[in-house]
């Protein structure tokens, strides 16, 4: 199968022992404060769910594991799960503050189905777990307890590598803007100096392609090209998924194939752009509005709640910053994308979309899977979030509260999470959505967009699936007019 992005948070994600991963933000925790140094992290877990982990050699029942443990456990955000030689390794990624923390927690998995039999053996079980710190630096302590109906390992985790390492990378954001800010400035000048010279004015020159230095342009009998139309403040759209507007009526549409795992259809684009602002449309068919995603589903056996099976439609922009992706990820070429994904369920709602960077690279990358590309080399692959809080976060359940609940709340995000806007409408069977986004950022992760020049991007639809299932454009290429 020909991948071309992966789902962010479904996607599966490698991460090695004595490995961090970090969300810099631009206010980091004090380094002086107790709480700074430390965080605990607590896994909770139903008798059901301990006979799983204990009993499940094959790995089928990996995915329902994966949802419980992070239903249950409130500050667990995501995780992934490994077996070998009788161990389980849980590699969890834990919400600190302004910080994402991961780490690995491995123990045999007789363990845990001691923790089911036994479960008042405080003593016994917490001896147990004393191992998991030998093969993981971050963990300081490892307790265990248990409160009649849940057993509960306790994890206290040392934040110091993370906080010299987001300011370490803070630092270095903070330089290359200034850098890139100065570079600009000199543009600017030596722009003026040239216009102000009476001689004859030089020959006319083409736009360059934003990319030209690194890889060159399609030839023009491949390029398939989104013109977008320019508009004035006052005429531009409101991001509502609704292309009733005049603007988008006078915006010159391209219409182009996505292959892969959610079907062959045809995808409808078209672009806006002001001084400050870029906006995008996408429209494709789908038969049926899947706007839920994971619910809740109460287990009237086990008494707790289980993943539902719904997922959510999604879509996907990648504009490529260095480098180009091709047709897909495994066409055999380095890259780092800018990542835009609107998913029906969880974003929408927010009015955003999920930004993130991803990365092809023929070099290993911690936290990232390898693939066997086209011309035989291994790719590694890695999507990371920009810096902020996305625009949903899941919800803890306990108690009874309704056959099923909505597994995610709608938020506001924050930080470079925030950047893109995205709302989306189905109507006769059709999805439209739209995104907009300022034309630079300054952040380096952002692609910049700029009248007369031109950027490579694609599209990916998600069909009521998730991780890499889902179909691709191949690569197209955006002009402002």
């Amino acid at each position: 199968m020909c991948l071309a992005m992966v789902s962010h948070r479904q996607a599966p994600r490698l991460v090695p022992a004595l490995c961090l991963l970090l969300v810099p933000v631009l206010a980091l925790l004090p380094a002086t404060a107790a709480t700074a140094q430390e965080k605990k992290v607590s896994l909770v877990f139903t008798g059901e769910l301990l006979s799983q982990i204990a009993t499940d050699n094959q790995g089928e029942q990996t995915a329902e594991i994966i949802d419980r443990i992070i239903g249950l456990s409130p500050t667990v955000i995501n995780v992934r799960l490994q077996r070998a030689g009788g161990r389980v390794s849980l590699l969890l990624t834990a919400g600190a503050d302004e910080l994402l923390v991961s780490f690995q927690f491995t123990i045999d998995k007789m363990v845990y189905y001691r923790m089911r039999t036994a479960r008042a053996d405080i003593t016994g079980v917490t001896e147990a777990l004393q191992e998991a710190k030998a093969a993981e630096p971050l963990l300081r302590e490892v307790g265990y307890r248990y409160d009649g109906r849940y057993s509960m390992i306790d994890l206290t985790l040392d934040l110091r590598p993370a906080i010299k390492t987001a300011r370490e990378m803070q630092a270095r954001r903070d330089v290359e803007e200034r850098v890139a800010a100065a570079a600009k400035a000199g543009a600017a000048v030596r722009a003026k100096a040239t216009a102000v010279k009476p001689s004859a004015p030089p020959p006319e020159e083409k736009p360059r392609p934003v990319l030209q230095e690194t890889i060159p342009p399609p030839p023009a009998s491949q390029a398939m090209y989104l013109s977008a139309r320019g508009v004035v403040r006052q005429t531009a759209p409101v991001v509502d998924g609704q292309p009733s507007e005049a603007a988008w009526q006078s915006a010159p549409p391209l219409s182009f194939e996505v292959l892969g795992a959610s079907g062959k259809m045809t995808v409808t684009a078209a672009a806006l752009w002001s001084p400050d602002r870029l906006w995008m449309l996408v429209r494709w068919p789908d038969k049926t509005r899947d706007d839920v995603h994971r619910p809740w589903v109460w287990s009237k056996g086990e008494k707790v709640y289980v993943a539902g099976r719904e997922v959510e439609d999604a879509l996907s922009l990648s504009f490529a910053r260095e480098g180009r992706m091709g047709d897909c990820m495994l066409a055999g070429n380095e890259s780092s994308m800018d990542l835009w994904t609107w998913r029906a369920g969880r974003t929408d709602p927010s009015g955003f979309a999920e930004d993130a960077t991803l990365t092809l690279s023929f070099q290993k990358i911690a936290r990232a899977n390898s693939y066997k590309a086209r011309n035989g080399r291994s790719v590694w692959v890695k999507e990371e979030p920009d810096a902020g809080s996305p625009p949903y976060q899941a919800r803890i359940v306990g108690a009874f509260a309704g056959d099923r609940i909505p597994r995610y709340i709608s938020r506001t995000p924050s930080g470079s999470m925030a950047d893109v806007a995205a709302n989306g409408s189905w109507r006769d069977g059709f999805w439209t959505v739209e995104f907009s986004r300022r034309l630079s950022t300054g952040d380096p992760a952002d692609a910049a967009f700029a009248p007369g020049r031109e950027i490579i991007f694609s599209v990916a639809v998600f069909n009521s699936r998730e991780g890499v299932d889902h179909s691709t454009s191949k690569e197209l290429t955006l002009k402002l007019e």
